[in-house]
């Protein structure tokens, strides 16, 4: 290092910018010249587009060299570590690229050649791409180290399904969390995490792709009894009822889908991916109940929704009407249940006033081994279970009044195929009740949180 230090603390500005320039200059018009003699899956491709690299990153290094050196030389309490650190930078690209030449030498002798240098060239070069930066307290055996899992991360990326911007906006990110990149790159497998929104967000795919996507990555298919499962992907646990990427995804299903989910008024669609982005929904619910009864304290569901509902708004003046079912052997009482809303007016939980329970199909579907049923021979569709199953709570991906019939609604219909086989069977026994305006005998007893009996006192 000494020959190359002396050449920097001698040169003049100029002297350091041409060299610099040259350097530079050298390897982009080798990476530029050899681009249309070779494969780019070619061993002469790779070796030379890797010194072309090493040729850019040594030039830029010994300008940044010289800079630090001319900074310190006037400050008298200048720190020369930092110039010392970067000529240390410079030397190793220097050796990198002597290295790389020689093995370029060796091309056809593959037994005797060492290959490792342009796995670290390339990761320096994927640093230089995202600005990522060596901390003081990181070594450089660590931060090589760091580059290579980051490198391999936004390849397992691509494979996912992700695209160059959403892997582009991973690595921005994941450059300032170099510590803690595992912990980074697990949650872009948990749908809904920081890390997945952001990818989701930055993504450059249509609305349309965007669904799919996330449809793939769990895993989404509908079984033989027309139900949707999933098995790749699972939702953050920690993901709310109110979360951001929540109203994202249902923005996106309503810009892919401007239409609504019928069938009818989708003809160029398959059934089947209407079916599976209508059914989406449940899971949505099942994370929903989850996140209240893990997270909140009280003896009862109501009781730990209002706990959740003291940070978030929440909303009780919806019609409950389609969640209070009769049948012919189970008379019509009344209002029983409540539909409560996140403020958005997405998420809701249906909950039994008297009892303070959730009425939802999550407490009867049951899962084995990875997939949700019923695998027992005691459930009935007109059975108190079934009733469960038709009043159970329902995602929205709209509320607003023109746009919520098409993609809550109506596909919701029986009649359109779009439920599952055992709610299908259910709504045939189980039946709503008209409003007493209209005839019928539906009367909205509770329309405030406050017509709740835990609060007549």
């Amino acid at each position: 290092m000494a020959k190359i230090k002396n050449v920097v603390l001698a040169s003049q500005k100029r002297d350091v910018a041409d060299a610099c320039a040259r350097a530079i200059g050298v390897g982009e018009q080798l990476i530029e010249a050899m681009r249309p003699h070779y494969s780019v899956e070619s061993l002469e491709y790779i070796a030379y587009l890797a010194v072309g690299r090493t040729m850019i990153l040594y030039g830029e290094s010994l300008e940044l060299a010289y800079q630090k050196h001319v900074k310190s030389s006037r400050r008298t309490n200048a720190n020369s570590k930092v110039f010392e650190r970067q000529m240390q930078i410079v030397e190793s690209l220097e050796n990198l690229l002597n290295t790389g030449l020689q093995s370029i030498e060796k091309m056809h002798q593959l037994s005797d050649v060492d290959w490792t240098w342009i796995t670290q060239i390339n990761a320096r070069w994927y640093a230089r791409k995202f600005g990522i930066q060596q901390s003081a307290t990181m070594t450089d055996q660590a931060f090589n180290r760091c580059l290579l899992e980051l490198m391999n991360m936004a390849h397992r990326l691509m494979e996912a399904g992700w695209d160059q911007s959403a892997i582009q906006a991973y690595s921005n990110h994941a450059k300032h969390h170099l510590e803690t990149l595992s912990d980074i790159y697990e949650e872009t497998q948990r749908v809904g995490s920081p890390t997945y929104l952001r990818l989701f967000h930055a993504s450059g795919y249509s609305a349309k792709e965007k669904v799919a996507l996330v449809m793939q990555q769990m895993g989404a298919r509908i079984d033989t009894n027309g139900m949707l499962q999933l098995t790749g992907y699972r939702f953050d646990p920690q993901m709310p009822p109110h979360s951001v990427f929540l109203e994202r995804f249902a923005a996106t299903v309503k810009a892919a889908y401007p239409r609504g989910l019928d069938s009818e008024k989708n003809p160029d669609v398959s059934k089947e991916v209407l079916k599976i982005i209508h059914q989406f929904r449940m899971y949505i619910d099942r994370q929903n109940i989850r996140y209240v009864r893990m997270f909140f304290e009280g003896a009862t569901d109501l009781e730990k929704l209002l706990v959740y509902g003291q940070t978030h708004r929440l909303l009780f003046s919806q019609t409950s009407r389609l969640h209070n079912r009769f049948s012919d052997q189970h008379a019509f009482s009344g209002q029983i249940n409540d539909k409560v809303t996140t403020k958005n007016g997405l998420s809701e939980f249906i909950v039994n006033v008297e009892t303070g329970e959730f009425v939802t199909q999550w407490d009867v579907l049951q899962e084995k081994n990875g997939q949700v049923g019923i695998f027992s021979d005691d459930y009935q569709p007109d059975s108190l279970a079934g009733k469960k199953m038709v009043e159970t709570e329902s995602f929205n991906y709209s509320k607003n009044p023109q746009e919520h019939p098409l993609f809550d609604v109506i596909p919701a219909n029986a009649k359109k195929g779009l439920e599952h086989d055992l709610k299908i069977a259910a709504k045939k026994y189980w039946k709503s009740e008209t409003w007493v305006v209209n005839g019928g005998r539906y009367v909205e007893k509770y329309t405030k949180k406050s017509d709740y009996k835990i609060f007549e006192k």
